[in-house]
């Protein structure tokens, strides 16, 4: 468990190994409704995308890396305490080829 500073990707890369997780490709990018002040931020602030997610957290304040057979129970749990919460990505063996991408 982790509560997330907005640069949390990037040392949950650096830690963990690769986090799948790039804008072009990722799947879980649209999992969560992002607050609607990172959108204003965007705006006013002339943000490319990437760097949104890369240095903000996008509304995304804690993270529980949990084994994936875990994760429909865990996320009952939390529900149950009436937490909204999402699958945001996963963790995956790092892979020389293929560098760590960040949102």
């Amino acid at each position: 468990m982790a509560e997330l500073p907005p640069e949390f990707l990037e040392e949950l890369a650096e830690v963990m190994g690769r986090i799948y997780s790039s804008i072009d490709d990722d799947p879980y990018l649209n999992a969560w409704e992002m607050p609607e002040i990172f959108s204003w931020l965007q705006e006013k602030g002339n943000l490319k995308e990437e760097d949104m997610y890369r240095v903000f957290n996008c509304g995304i304040g804690m993270v529980l890396i949990v084994n994936r057979d875990d994760v429909d129970s865990i996320q009952k749990d939390i529900s149950d305490y009436g937490y909204k919460n999402f699958l945001i990505g996963e963790v995956v063996e790092k892979n020389t080829d293929y560098p760590v991408k960040y949102l």
